[in-house]
Formats: structure tokens, sequence, C-alpha cells
């Protein structure tokens, strides 16, 4: 009886945990050491009048051990950050007085994409060095970045175009700047 019991006992308690994220939590005390990936990434930004720009992006796995009822992964990430969400950035010139950075593709689309890397993988961003600033919000106080980010639109040549806004509370700002940039050598289009 005793026995059948502890069996019991045991087996409920294993429910119970799986279903509370106990597993997971104890999964996580495990380091595990993040695995190289032997792909390389050699991105160049030209523009006129400017030295060429180089960027050797290098992705590995790593063990995303959250202690959470999603479940622990294998995710990818460049090497160096502590996320899946961190990007390579170029500085990128334009005729206006503010700095952008143009923003590179993350590691996952650059390893597991199925089709070429092209512009639309890419962004621009101005101030995202911004500080937060409060905003009074529905449900009390909530902090918003200061920065932008501008999606690409279309090429002609080398001229690309990007926006930024055009919605509610945003106005539309488009900006053109002249660039080529290359992936291992070879030029990505729009």
């Amino acid at each position: 009886m005793t026995r059948t019991l502890h069996v019991l006992l045991s087996t409920l308690l294993m429910i119970l945990l799986a279903g509370c994220g106990a597993i997971q939590c104890v999964d996580a005390q495990f380091e595990r050491e993040p695995i190289p990936i032997d792909t390389q990434f050699k991105f160049q930004l030209i523009q006129p009048d400017q030295a060429t720009q180089t960027i050797d992006v290098k992705c590995e796995r790593y063990y995303s051990a959250m202690c959470s009822e999603r479940g622990n992964s294998w995710l990818i990430r460049e090497v160096g950050s502590s996320s899946n969400h961190g990007n390579s950035l170029f500085e990128l010139k334009h005729n206006s007085d503010k700095i952008y950075q143009l923003e590179l593709p993350q590691c996952r689309s650059l390893v597991e994409n199925k089709r070429p890397i092209s512009l639309k993988d890419t962004r621009i961003i101005w101030g995202r060095d911004k500080a937060s600033a409060e905003k009074p919000g529905g449900n009390g106080k909530r902090n918003i970045l200061l920065g932008k980010s501008f999606r690409y639109v279309e090429s002609e040549q080398d001229i690309h175009t990007y926006k930024y806004g055009g919605y509610t509370g945003k106005p539309l700002e488009i900006i053109k700047v002249k660039f080529t940039l290359t992936l291992n050598g070879k030029e990505i289009a729009g």
C-alpha cells in the first residue's frame, strides 16, 4: 500500500511541477556553452565620398533558459550579444545633418532564411541612443523611445527610399540615401 501511495504521489507531483515551470527552472541552472555557426557573413557598405565600411557578423547557437512556461530552447544570436535580438549597425551618412544607422538583419534571419537577404530585411535607425520619456497612458505612465525606425520602401538604382510614420500621431517622413550594401561580395537588392 505504501509503495503504491508513494508512486501515486510522485506521479502527481511530477505532473503538478511540469505545469508550473519548475522543470524549466531546474533545467535553467545548467550552463551550456554556445555553439559557433561556421557560416561567415561579411557586409560592406559603400557610399559616395566615404570610406567603405565592413562588418563581419558571426553567429552562434545559445541555450535560452528563461525558467518560464514557454520552455527553454536553443536560439541563434550574434556573437557578443546577450539575446537573439541584437543587430550590427553601420553609420550612414545622409545629406542632412542627422546621423543615421543602417541596421543589418538579425542572425536568425541570416542563418535560417530560405530566401536571399534583401534591403527589406534592413532598417534605418535615427536616435536609438536617445533617452526614453514617460508618457501618460490608459494604465498609468509608460516609457516610450524617442528614436525612429525607417522601413525600406523602394530603390532606384543605388538610391534607396525608407519611410517612418504615416499613421495615427506620426507624420510620414521619407528619407532617400545613396549606398550599396553587399553580403559576402554580392550586392543586396531591394
